[in-house]
């Protein structure tokens, strides 16, 4: 009998990895940071868990909850199996969670934190660009992270980046200041 399990186990479940015969499916909401965990066993919903990430704690502190749920599938995770594949918004809960520690290393005002979370999350929404556009203003973020860091400076709105550019997707876009003189 314990044979049979494991030729199961080993043999047929991996015929239907990340399918939802047994599996966790993985989801981001792009309004608020928070991550959202669905359970499946043999093709019904077993379970689900909404939890605050440091990204969503930090973005809900000074934005408040946001009226709907925009849930990006990030992942799915089946047993046995390590890699899940590839949706659009992979790695966005790794992102994320990345960015609130960079903001938590630099000096930055409150309303500067705020101000970047908005940013952060509103990168999302393209779906054709947000991997490298979110990718380059973390980097942003994170260089003005380390700046103020060594210069005991605070970040405030106006050094951020101008969020524009990236959409555009320049390469090194100027801060808000700069972009506001144009």
């Amino acid at each position: 009998m314990l044979l049979a399990a494991w030729a199961v186990y080993l043999v047929v479940l991996p015929l239907f990895a990340w399918s939802q015969l047994w599996c966790t499916n993985v989801y981001f909401d792009a309004n608020s940071g928070q991550v959202k965990q669905e359970r499946y066993l043999f093709y019904m919903k077993a379970g689900e868990t909404i939890k605050d990430t440091d990204f969503s704690r930090l973005y809900l502190k000074h934005m408040g909850q946001p009226r709907a749920r925009d849930w990006k599938l990030d992942c799915t995770l089946s047993p046995g199996v390590h890699n899940s594949p590839h949706y659009i918004y992979h790695g966005a809960m790794s992102d994320a969670r990345m960015f609130a520690k960079w903001l938590g290393v630099g000096k930055f005002t409150d309303e500067a934190k705020a101000e970047a979370a908005r940013d952060f999350l509103s990168l999302y929404k393209d779906p054709k660009r947000w991997e490298k556009a979110t990718f380059e203003y973390a980097n942003a973020i994170f260089e003005l992270a380390l700046q103020s860091d060594d210069s005991g400076k605070e970040v405030t709105v106006a050094a951020l980046p101008a969020i524009e550019d990236y959409r555009a997707q320049e390469a090194l876009p100027p801060t808000r200041e700069a972009a506001n003189q144009r």
